[in-house]
């Protein structure tokens, strides 16, 4: 967990290549690497739900509907694996702390 401290003020440079969750922790950080996780299971349950309601919607033959929950579902399952590859990649590359 955290110290409590605020995350360190980032550089522009810092904050365009390597933190998450906005200006703030480094990805190879313990904190930036348990936000890229929190991320993963948001996006998880997001797909779950945006499933569920798109066959809620098929059901009552709403395709639309259906389609743009999909849609979203699709989108959170591409930023499952996204964080998903960040955080392979900074523990291949060992710097990872956690």
């Amino acid at each position: 967990m955290t110290d409590g401290t605020p995350p360190p003020a980032a550089s522009p440079a810092h904050a365009r290549g390597g933190s998450v969750g906005g200006p703030g922790w480094a990805v190879d950080s313990h904190d930036g690497q348990s936000t890229l996780k929190l991320h993963a299971a948001i996006s998880v349950m997001a797909t779950i739900l945006c499933l569920f309601v798109a066959v809620v919607f098929v059901y009552l033959e709403t395709i639309a509907a259906a389609i743009v929950f999909a849609v979203i579902a699709l989108i959170c399952i591409g930023i499952f694996v996204g964080c998903r590859a960040r955080l392979a990649k900074v523990r291949r590359s060992g710097s990872g702390h956690g």
